[in-house]
């Protein structure tokens, strides 16, 4: 006999596996942006050679009232994206 944890559903993920891993739409609109432009920087133009080095910048930033869709959302470098900070540029 199987027994209940008090509280917590166990077919729900823990708030921890949503920190380590990043959120399904995220993935979604990283492949519609690749399958859209290419696997291409759009802040130096410079192809992203691996996903690791590949993020999804925020044009207007979440900070100052951007969402999360394709629409305001470009790849860039981790490196590049870093440096432009938080709406520079």
């Amino acid at each position: 006999m199987k027994r209940k944890i008090k509280g917590r559903n166990h077919k729900t993920p823990t708030p921890r596996a949503y920190s380590i891993k990043e959120t399904r739409s995220k993935q979604f609109i990283r492949k519609q942006l690749i399958n859209n432009n290419g696997a291409i920087c759009s802040l130096c133009n410079k192809p992203i050679e691996t996903m690791k080095d590949c993020t999804i910048d925020h044009i207007v930033p979440i900070s100052k009232g951007g969402l999360t869709t394709i629409e305001n959302c470009r790849l860039a470098h981790r490196d590049c994206n870093l440096n432009r900070g938080n709406g520079k540029a």
